[in-house]
């Protein structure tokens, strides 16, 4: 049974990584569409930066309370943080965008990644620690591959505020993946 887990857990991580990493680098798409809605390229561009600057400086916050809390609930919770931060970027407003492409993706895709890679971690040992975690590794290699794509037809399709809509709605699928953690 134990063997079972680890193999959903591995799975969760994998899809989590593909939906949040590969929507952190789909943010230079959202760019380009900020541009054409008429927001400045220089000022649009501290999107990402914050993005990745709260993704990388909330990891070992995030490690210190996987000890206190679970990786189930710090993954949900970040899930959730990511999803309303596209939903609330379908107002075109500079801050708001700075809030939610910015720190709510940043912060909450730490915490739904890290989580993942902590509950690998926690489950394999081993020679199979390592694979498990290259395994985990490629979902975010894969995600920087297709949800880039993905949103750049969901932009053509259904313009920047459908793409946004959509994009909340299918990272909301990190939820349900997250609940196979402990």
């Amino acid at each position: 049974m134990k063997n079972k887990s680890a193999v959903f857990i591995l799975v969760s991580s994998i899809i989590i990584n593909i939906l949040v990493k590969g929507s952190l680098k789909s943010l230079g798409i959202f760019l380009l569409e900020l541009k054409n809605q008429g927001i400045e390229t220089s000022e649009a561009a501290w999107i990402p930066a914050i993005a990745f600057t709260c993704f990388s400086l909330f990891s070992s916050p995030v490690a210190w309370c996987r000890e206190k809390t679970s990786s189930r609930l710090l993954s949900v919770l970040g899930g959730l943080m990511v999803s309303v931060g596209f939903l609330i970027s379908y107002l075109l407003y500079l801050p708001i965008l700075y809030t939610g492409l910015g720190v709510l993706l940043g912060v909450g895709g730490c915490m739904a990644t890290i989580s993942g890679s902590l509950e690998i971690n926690r489950v394999f040992q081993g020679s199979r620690l390592g694979t498990a975690h290259g395994l985990s590794l490629a979902g975010s290699t894969a995600g920087g591959l297709l949800v880039p794509v993905l949103v750049a037809y969901l932009i053509f399709t259904w313009g920047y505020r459908g793409a946004v809509l959509l994009q909340a709605a299918i990272l909301l699928h990190t939820i349900p993946a997250s609940l196979f953690y402990r």
